[in-house]
């Protein structure tokens, strides 16, 4: 059974703050027909959230989330001359704000190996696993 969700206006988001969503579980008794309480399935009742549009990080993670389209600022020439437009919009896609781009840039542009690459970016914060898969992407 999917789980119900009811929304009142108390429970009407507003754009920056997140809807927390509390399961209450639903224990039924035995029906009519002969069903045993202890197979009936909890039923939750959860609350939607609010659907993100993007999130904008530094190579420290996620510090906000935006809930709708913002203007749009074109990448650094820098950036798309180095990494190409479509490598760009992959990292702007992924919510990484100019100037990370352009520490990714400078990153890359310095960097002879993926461990280079990966552990000047790790000293600011970006996770191994991210700064290999970007090598592989930017390489690819």
């Amino acid at each position: 059974m999917l789980p119900e969700t009811s929304l009142t206006s108390e429970d009407s988001p507003s754009p920056a703050l997140p809807v927390a969503s509390t399961p209450t579980v639903n224990n039924p008794t035995s029906s009519a027909t002969g069903s045993c309480p202890s197979m009936a399935q909890p039923m939750l009742v959860v609350a939607p959230s609010p659907i993100i549009y993007t999130h904008v990080c530094t190579l420290h993670g996620v510090i906000e989330s935006q809930f709708y389209v913002s203007n749009w600022v074109p990448p650094p020439k820098a950036a798309t001359d180095v990494l190409g437009i479509h490598r760009v919009k992959y990292l702007e896609a992924h919510g990484y704000v100019q100037s990370t781009i352009a520490d990714i840039v400078e990153a890359y542009c310095t960097s002879y190996t993926d461990q280079d690459f990966t552990l000047s970016l790790a000293q600011s914060g970006l996770p191994l696993a991210e700064g290999f898969f970007m090598w592989y992407l930017f390489n690819l």
